[in-house]
């Protein structure tokens, strides 16, 4: 997104200069340095660094030009398009914001196909148009790198996109060459991803309990109580006005309680030799949301677990093996690679498949499948 469809850099360096009038700047694309602020003398890094982290610096951005017009060609001729970015840990309204951008610009239906993500390796694609000179993750990637032209990527082999006008000239030769069966194992690690409203966080629990602090004259039935995991097929409306409202406030996200047992499973795993990730939806009408699941994530399990986040709607694109979810069946673009190990909750009690009930026995839940996972490589080989 930052930089093959967001004017990133310009906008950067207009606000420092707005920021910061004193110090000279140099213009949008001279910098040959894709990590920049490690090579830009002061007093200039300190301006830029400033800008990057403002609050609101990402809904400003110009959009690039043709790029959601490309955007939308890739979908009428019948691919799957999707937009991967990562978000900044420094800028605390960055994640959200994104969202927003791609909601002004191109609507909720290029929102829902946005990615945010530290690692895009565990995306499944056939076609990564990105600017970063060289992507690295956890995973090899199923994706093949089309270079993104910038002074920076200069030396960066593989097909290379100059402008978005001609992107058929860099995409079609990809989609005509058979690609690796996006099950194959052969090439990463054992991996499982945790949902976060549920498995992670108290969310049915703080949202009843928040919205009946905040309407006292309303029944607000417990979460025993509901029993379909779609709010609107059972609430009475003002109910569901009541608890929209709740989940629709700034901030929520930031204070939702921890699900005990959890964050030690986690990092037991990662202790254990599995990669693990955080897999977790944005409430796209909460404004806050994106940027407050990251606050969260950073405030209360470390940087460490924020950088293993990933915030999109549709999971069906994760490459992962175990998916841990509340949600009783989860459907998408694609077929699911991992199985659903499903989060016990009321509303899921007639789902399939294994089922976690309390996260420090993860393990018997989690390592047969691994086993199986195991065997299936060594068949493969």
């Amino acid at each position: 997104m930052d930089r093959p469809m967001a004017s990133w850099e310009e906008g950067v360096v207009d606000l420092a200069r707005k920021l910061h009038p004193d110090v000279d700047i140099a213009d949008a694309g001279t910098r040959t340095d894709y990590y920049f602020l490690k090579t830009t003398a002061e007093p200039e890094r300190s301006a830029m660094h400033d800008a990057m982290k403002q609050p609101g610096l990402y809904r400003t951005l110009n959009a690039v030009d043709g790029s959601f017009d490309a955007f939308q060609d890739m979908l009428d001729a019948g691919d799957e398009a999707f937009i991967c970015s990562t978000p900044s840990l420094e800028n605390p309204t960055c994640a959200s914001d994104k969202l927003a951008w791609l909601d002004q610009r191109g609507g909720r239906q290029v929102t829902e196909r946005s990615v945010l993500t530290f690692d895009k390796t565990i995306i499944l694609g056939d076609a990564l148009v990105d600017d970063k000179h060289e992507i690295h993750g956890a995973h090899t990637p199923t994706w093949e790198h089309v270079v993104y032209d910038s002074a920076y990527n200069q030396n960066t082999p593989g097909p290379r996109l100059r402008n978005w006008q001609t992107w058929r000239n860099q995409i079609d030769p990809i989609r005509r060459t058979p690609r690796n069966d996006f099950r194959s194992r052969e090439q990463r690690p054992f991996t499982v991803v945790w949902d976060m409203d549920e498995p992670i966080v108290h969310w049915y629990d703080d949202i009843i309990r928040k919205t009946r602090a905040d309407n006292p004259g309303i029944r607000i039935r417990p979460k025993e109580e509901h029993l379909r995991w779609e709010l609107p097929s059972f609430l009475e409306p003002d109910e569901l006005e009541a608890i929209t409202r709740t989940m629709n406030t700034p901030g929520v996200y930031k204070d939702l309680t921890e699900v005990e047992g959890t964050r030690q499973a986690f990092f037991e795993m990662l202790d254990e030799g599995i990669e693990v990730f955080i897999g977790t939806a944005s409430a796209l009408d909460n404004p806050t949301c994106a940027s407050d699941k990251l606050i969260w994530l950073n405030d209360n399990w470390g940087s460490d677990a924020a950088h293993r986040a990933v915030i999109l709607q549709d999971k069906t694109i994760l490459d992962a093996d175990v998916l841990i979810d509340d949600k009783p069946k989860i459907t998408g673009r694609f077929q699911p690679v991992w199985t659903h190990v499903v989060w016990d909750d009321p509303y899921n009690q007639q789902s399939p498949g294994p089922r976690m009930t309390d996260p420090r026995n993860w393990r018997e839940i989690v390592y047969p499948l691994r086993e199986k996972w195991e065997w299936e490589r060594k068949q493969a080989a």
